[in-house]
């Protein structure tokens, strides 16, 4: 009972500290230099990372110089420089760099990774392409600067025994070094639900620490001395790994631990999770809202809560029931939170997890005994680590042997907060009904009033209730839709692009188009990430405009990633005679990816119970030329509210398009990024659009949309909409009225 105040104590400091943090918001609004712009700035670094292709400094105690020479001196916030020329600089080393400055990147769409708010919990304001690197200070070689070298020389190690993709992984697993592990082996520890092998968390801590503690103990020293030493060890691992959150919790938790035993106290799991939390919520608040926090905290509480519920619940049962326990536990307390930061699940993780974790000691223990031995002695060191080397292989096939099951990975979409709070509220019902039961069975057991064939009877009944408040509390989360609206079109920022995506409320799912040339992999990062925040599992339509990279190079990733993302039911390109190469290719690439290739002709649509999309461009007789002027256009059709959807269509395309088309539009898509040879008097005063929506990159450089359009636009009374202003434009409509909104 001494425990409880203390506990409880803890949790109503950290709901203070989040009800501060939710009220004051963002308290980072100015960054400390603005973008794109050459400045120079002294600094103190902080940490030090190495690439193959950079080094990346992180440098705080900023002296920024301003143009009018004017100092300012920033004492929390910190800067991250790129250097490509590996300038010998030490952790502690006072720098002066010069070079071009940038903001992070903000989530320009639904779904998408906003950088900037994930530095802004780091207090870390922008970043810098360093041109000129200068010492101004050189410090001494400091605890950092050791560890620095020694995870740099491990990882080295790793990969001069294991390769490159193994080393990289094991490098990770042990070191937190993250920088040169293989993206595609990342993604497929991410897909398959073990992901966290890859985090130093409390995986990692327990078996090292309690493994040095137990080793010590055994030797005869005494609580106090092993305590003392496994906790300085633990703490220089720690600090060399990175220090992350999960691992903060997991050494305060150890540290909690050992405590107890040196004092000959209980350890009390719950007290000393609620006390490790407020240590690192009074550190960082913003911690609070981070997935990173939430994770490593919830795991922790899962088993806390309702592993001993789930454990009784199989009781009597086989054994493999009761080892699924403690992961059950952890896949329910957390599923809300994978779903609302990464909008899906593994559905086998469950499973997975129970074959891969059992080896992790293994790993980690051969992984610290090979290290330490290759330093005396390469060989006999390689050897050691390359059985880590053959288990890693083995968590690699499995990884894609659960991937090829039914559903391995199911989309969920980002619920709202909402019935997040109900979903918890329901399993904390549960948990409590639970515990009560326990407790007056084990009261009842002390009596000696406990009859089996009651305790079956009454169990039994238990486990149905159990279930249907959980299955209850899951609908909530997964099928409850309150208020859909007929149509929703969603004009992405895809950057230098074009990107829509169109749904229904009775489920037609449409792409038309999908692409960019300056934003990277826009389909993985953007266009991917964006569908499955809103649940979509897979596309029915693709549209493809024209054979042009900015509209569909992200649709080809989207196909190559099926295994992982989303399915594509039907790829529509226009008709045959107007495709040029790269068409012709998308279709062979579409057809080995088992997608079905359709060619739509002027006239024929697409139909569902809300709307209609139907090709009014290219017609039959077209004379233009394949490639813009021949771009698919389609109208959208709900109630009486219509969308016209141009592509790029220009020139004698958009000549055509106005004899043959009249209808006035509620909403354009103006034609091929607002540039100066579509979108002509004429064709505006045949459809007589309310709103245009313009999609093109920021600063690009073709100078989209161009400022004679704009002025075409604004004479015709329409209102204009940008992708540059507003990131992603979502157009609803709703009882046959339609409304704009912008994502920014």
């Amino acid at each position: 009972m001494r425990k409880k105040p203390l506990c409880l104590l803890c949790i109503f400091f950290l709901l203070l500290r989040l009800a501060a943090t939710l009220i004051m918001g963002k308290t980072m609004d100015n960054p400390a230099f603005p973008s794109s712009t050459t400045i120079q700035i002294e600094g103190t670094v902080l940490q030090k990372s190495i690439t193959s292709k950079q080094q990346i400094l992180t440098i705080g105690n900023l002296e920024k110089q301003s143009r009018q020479k004017k100092k300012q001196y920033i004492e929390k916030e910190k800067i991250v420089i790129y250097d490509d020329s590996f300038r010998k600089v030490k952790i502690g080393d006072r720098i002066c760099v010069k070079g071009d400055g940038e903001t992070f990147e903000e989530a320009r769409n639904p779904g998408n990774f906003d950088q900037r708010e994930y530095y802004r919990k780091k207090h870390t304001t922008g970043f810098l392409w360093a041109k000129e690197i200068l010492v101004t200070e050189r410090a001494k070689v400091s605890l950092e600067e050791m560890l620095f070298r020694m995870r740099q020389r491990s990882r080295e190690v790793f990969e001069h025994c294991l390769g490159k993709k193994n080393g990289g992984i094991l490098a990770a697993m042990v070191l937190g070094e993250k920088a040169g592990m293989d993206p595609e082996v990342k993604e497929l520890y991410q897909k398959s639900g073990i992901s966290h092998l890859l985090a130093i968390s409390g995986l990692h801590i327990s078996l090292i620490g309690n493994a040095f503690y137990q080793w010590l103990r055994k030797g005869g020293c005494s609580f106090c001395i092993a305590g003392i030493t496994s906790a300085v060890v633990l703490g220089g691992y720690a600090c060399m790994t990175g220090m992350s959150v999960s691992t903060q919790r997991a050494f305060f938790m150890f540290l909690l631990r050992i405590g107890a035993d040196a004092a000959g106290r209980v350890y009390d799991l719950p007290t000393a999770l609620a006390v490790a939390a407020a240590w690192i919520a009074a550190e960082n608040p913003d911690d609070l809202t981070d997935a990173a926090f939430l994770l490593s905290f919830g795991a922790i509480l899962g088993i806390v809560l309702l592993c001993p519920i789930f454990q009784e619940i199989f009781a009597g049962k086989k054994k493999w029931l009761q080892t699924l326990s403690g992961s059950l536990a952890i896949t329910v307390m957390l599923h809300p939170i994978l779903s609302f930061f990464y909008y899906e699940i593994s559905l086998y993780a469950i499973f997975l997890n129970l074959l891969v974790i059992p080896l992790m000691s293994w790993i980690l223990g051969t992984a610290i005994i090979g290290l330490f031995l290759a330093v005396l002695w390469m060989p006999g060191g390689s050897l050691v680590l390359k059985s880590s080397g053959f288990l890693l292989e083995g968590y690699e096939l499995l990884c894609r042997m659960f991937l090829r099951l039914p559903n391995a990975v199911v989309v969920t979409g980002k619920p709202e907060i909402w019935k997040i709070v109900i979903y918890y509220c329901l399993l904390f019902a549960f948990v409590m009904w639970w515990r009560r039961k326990i407790i007056e069975k084990k009261m009842e057991e002390k009596k000696g009033k406990w009859k089996k064939e009651v305790q079956n009877r009454v169990w039994n009944w238990k486990q149905k209730v159990g279930s249907v408040l959980w299955i209850t509390g899951l609908a909530l989360i997964l099928i409850i839709e309150i208020g859909k609206e007929e149509l929703e079109v969603t004009f992405l920022d895809v950057g230098q692009g074009d990107g829509i995506f169109l749904q229904t409320d009775t489920g037609l799912t449409c792409m038309i188009d999908g692409g960019s040339t300056d934003i990277k992999q826009v389909g993985k990062y953007r266009i991917e990430p964006f569908l499955k925040s809103k649940g979509v599992r897979k596309l029915d339509y693709v549209f493809v405009t024209h054979g042009d990279q900015d509209h569909l190079n992200g649709i080809v990733e989207l196909m190559e990633r099926q295994a992982y993302g989303i399915s594509i039911d039907t790829l529509v390109l226009p008709r045959k005679d107007v495709w040029d190469d790269t068409l012709w290719q998308l279709a062979y690439r579409a057809d080995m990816q088992g997608v079905a290739v359709v060619a739509m002709h002027e006239g024929e649509s697409v139909e569902d119970a809300r709307i209609s999309i139907e090709c009014i461009h290219p017609a039959e007789n077209s004379e233009a030329d394949p490639g813009n002027a021949s771009s698919l256009v389609l109208k959208v059709t709900c109630q009486n509210v219509k969308l016209l959807l141009t592509g790029d269509v220009e020139g004698k395309g958009e000549e055509e398009l106005v004899d043959r088309f009249s209808e006035e539009i509620f909403l354009l898509k103006v034609a091929h990024h607002g540039s100066k040879n579509s979108t002509r008097e004429l064709f505006l005063e045949q459809v007589k659009p309310k709103y245009a929506i313009i999609s093109a990159g920021r600063n690009n450089s073709y100078g989209h949309p161009n400022q004679e359009t704009i002025q075409r636009l604004k004479q015709s009374g329409v209102k204009i909409y940008s992708t540059q202003d507003n990131g992603a434009i979502c157009f609803r409509i709703d009882d046959g009225k339609g409304y704009l909104s912008g994502w920014k």
